[in-house]
């Protein structure tokens, strides 16, 4: 069986605002639990910036191959 991202528990709600990726609003959790999160937060307060985005770290490259 393969796996895709969004079978995976990584997900988490993010605010739109900077910095990149933005600010984790929610645990790590699935892709569909998430964005039902970010529909009510959308919802509560229209005029936010609200998404569903993995927050992995992958650290910094240091350009070698």
């Amino acid at each position: 069986m393969v796996w895709t991202s969004i079978e995976l528990p990584i997900w988490r709600v993010l605010s739109g605002e900077q910095p990149w990726p933005g600010i984790p609003l929610s645990d790590e959790g699935m892709w569909e639990d998430t964005w039902k999160k970010v529909e009510a937060l959308k919802e509560t307060n229209p005029k936010g910036r609200y998404f569903a985005h993995h927050y992995i770290a992958y650290g910094e490259s240091t350009g070698a191959l």
